[in-house]
């Protein structure tokens, strides 16, 4: 029997069923009554504010609590997404009231584990109600993954120029000597909102587990080594986090600095009042926001991070918890360079010299180790570098780093599948596409599955709520040992595997990061 068939089996007798309780879409939360929607055997609680409107005087401060309310509050739409310019069209949008999560939960669940999803975007774009191609699919909706005897919650956090500049300023009168990291700690108040009001959800406070993709899967290394955020989760998952270090204060205040620049507020009387009297189109659209503009990013604030969270990692400093890190075959072919970008030999040579020489690397080991002859365009090539360089590398030295410091389990996963259908095929396995496997999106992207991959949403959904549960993976899963760097491939069919690029990984680990 296939190692995928026998796992299946394993799974399929590993949930716990919630108690049964009268269906009802009014819960009370400490700070009111909010009505969600039953569907069938799942209940949604939508746009539940977990903090006050980050607006006015409140821009660029630590979240505060949420103002109680009466009456009950309509939990069935989704809250506005964070400001930022569209993926689409590259226009405004948004609204700076935007810090409310979303709770999907079975009905009568009571005491489940939990587990906090938290988008990706680069830092400057996403949503917890992220739409696919069909505008009527939410990618990251939590009601199937919530099947598995768990509760899903999913949020929104502060973006871009809203939710990660340091001023000298803002600094000065913080009270930490530091500013920035203000997405991270809205992260951080909302697992406070967990810890206080999920166990009314049918969730257990003591048991949860922190999902993040992309952006917001440096989002979990960061809260795995922050002070602040001690004793609010209790396992990780991480897919495709982006890089392990983290800016110095001074080059998150030197971002904030030409915000106020280019807002015309750099001679104000009072400057934080300037920038605060901007309008979030005016403040979102003064600065370079796409994806790799490298503006907004960790910070070594003295208050969320007192160091970079690897620095942290290989310290044993960390949170000590039981996680599950991986990535995609083809991490950079969604956001990467396209076919009109380097298209001949000549040009992709170019770009690896202009790399090697910005990092104080050898170009000719470079092209030694990505020659574009393995690869269908000379850009796959330049990708395949990208992709090591940004995030396969990172993540094994923090698996290395993790694995030798904590006793708790630590695994790798490696997501190689390609879509049978759809538009998206020509991508590969590529940045999130796993994430449709994982929420049963499927059809957000235009994907008609097949019964494998219909097996293979199973596969994920089993494998990450046990995992949950009980802070292991299926026997199958073996844990992560730095000299052997095992993992566990994805794909319709199961496997296992060592050494994921690993004289690729050599080369990086002996340079600075990008």
């Amino acid at each position: 029997m296939q190692l995928f068939q026998v796992v299946r089996s394993l799974l399929l007798f590993s949930g716990l069923v919630g108690s049964q309780a009268c269906a009802s879409d009014v819960v009370r939360t400490q700070n009111g009554d909010v009505r969600g929607v039953t569907s069938g055997q799942t209940q949604s609680f939508k746009a539940i504010p977990y903090a006050a409107p980050p607006v006015g005087a409140l821009r660029w401060l630590p979240p505060e609590d949420p103002a109680n309310w009466t009456g009950i509050r309509d939990a069935s739409k989704f809250s506005p997404e964070c400001p930022q310019t569209s993926h689409f069209d590259g226009k405004f949008t948004g609204n700076e009231d935007c810090l409310y999560l979303n709770v999907f939960k079975q009905v009568g669940a009571n005491a489940l584990p939990v587990i906090v999803f938290i988008h990706g975007g680069s830092n400057v774009r996403g949503s917890a109600s992220q739409p696919g191609m069909d505008k009527d699919v939410f990618l990251y909706d939590g009601s199937s993954l919530a099947q598995k005897n768990v509760v899903v919650v999913t949020l929104n956090y502060r973006l871009g120029t809203l939710g990660f500049i340091g001023h000298p300023k803002l600094s000065e009168t913080s009270g930490y000597k530091g500013s920035g990291n203000y997405a991270y700690m809205d992260q951080i108040q909302a697992l406070k909102w967990v810890q206080r009001n999920i166990a009314v959800f049918g969730g257990n406070p003591s048991n949860v587990t922190l999902l993040g993709h992309s952006a917001g899967a440096k989002g979990v290394w960061v809260l795995m080594s922050s002070p602040l955020s001690k004793g609010l989760f209790h396992g990780a998952i991480v897919h495709s986090a982006v890089r392990e270090g983290a800016r110095r204060q001074d080059e998150a205040d030197d971002v904030g600095q030409q915000l106020s620049k280019r807002l015309g507020c750099l001679n104000a009387p009072d400057e934080l009042a300037c920038m605060r009297g901007k309008s979030a189109e005016e403040v979102v659209g003064a600065m370079p926001s796409g994806p790799g503009s490298r503006n907004y990013g960790a910070v070594v604030d003295r208050k969320v991070l007192e160091a970079t969270p690897i620095a942290v990692m290989q310290g044993g400093q960390h949170h000590h918890v039981p996680i599950l890190q991986g990535n995609v075959a083809d991490e950079m072919s969604t956001l990467g360079v396209g076919p009109t970008d380097i298209d001949t030999e000549e040009k992709y040579e170019t770009a690896v010299k202009s790399l090697a020489s910005k990092m104080g690397a050898s170009a000719s080991e470079m092209l030694q180790l990505y020659p574009s002859s393995e690869y269908p365009a000379p850009h796959k090539a330049y990708n395949a570098l990208r992709a090591d360089m940004e995030y396969l590398c990172p993540s094994r030295r923090v698996l290395t780093a993790i694995s030798g410091k904590q006793t708790e389990f630590v695994g790798r996963f490696f997501y190689t599948h390609t879509f049978s259908g759809g538009p998206n095929v020509q991508f590969g396995a590529a940045h999130g596409f796993e994430l449709l496997f994982v929420f049963d999106s499927l059809r957000g992207a235009r994907v008609p599955p097949t019964n494998d991959e219909l097996a293979l949403v199973k596969m994920f959904q089993d494998t990450w709520s046990s995992f949950a549960r009980t802070g292991t993976p299926p026997a199958f899963w073996k844990r992560y040992d730095a000299q052997k760097d095992n993992y566990a491939i994805f794909d319709t069919t199961m496997s296992e595997a060592e050494g994921l690029h690993a004289k690729r990984c050599k080369l990086w680990d002996t340079l600075p990061p990008p």
